[in-house]
């Protein structure tokens, strides 16, 4: 699942780019593409956005979020740092194999401090609330279309 959050943006991005050049520059498009070109693209594109944000909102916010071991939400992504009893949890299989390897001191380091677990804590809270704000207008906006 980790591996799918990492390079889904990447795919997303390039569909949502190329769709939305090709609506923006309506006229180069026709020029070189035929004319129902530009209906696919507005529906692979809107496509993608509703993919993209059922993702987020569904299984992104739960695995990172809203899972009870995880509430109120992971500060990893900040801080880079994760307790060593949740790395045995989340990634047994690395866990072992690192020390089995005799690797696994290597990448021990210190907890965050306390301010920068906050500061990890207030980003992280800023940024749910602006997805969040984000997912109300969308669905008021399509709301509004119907």
């Amino acid at each position: 699942q980790q591996k799918f959050d990492y390079w889904a943006p990447f795919w997303g991005v390039a569909i949502l780019a190329a769709t939305g050049a090709m609506m923006w520059f309506k006229s180069l498009t026709g020029t070189v593409l035929p004319g129902w070109t530009l209906n696919v693209a507005a529906i692979i594109h809107g496509h993608e956005v509703v993919l993209a944000t059922v993702y987020l909102f569904t299984i992104h916010f739960f695995v990172n979020h809203w899972r009870p071991d995880k509430f109120p939400l992971d500060i990893v992504i900040v801080t880079g740092t994760m307790p060593l009893e949740e790395f045995k949890r989340e990634y047994g299989v690395e866990y072992a194999r690192l020390k089995e390897s005799g690797e696994l001191e290597d990448y021990l380091v210190e907890a965050p401090s306390q301010p920068m677990a906050l500061g990890s804590k207030v980003l992280g809270f800023s940024l749910v609330a602006v997805g969040l704000a984000l997912l109300v207008m969308m669905a008021i906006g399509m709301g509004s279309n119907l």
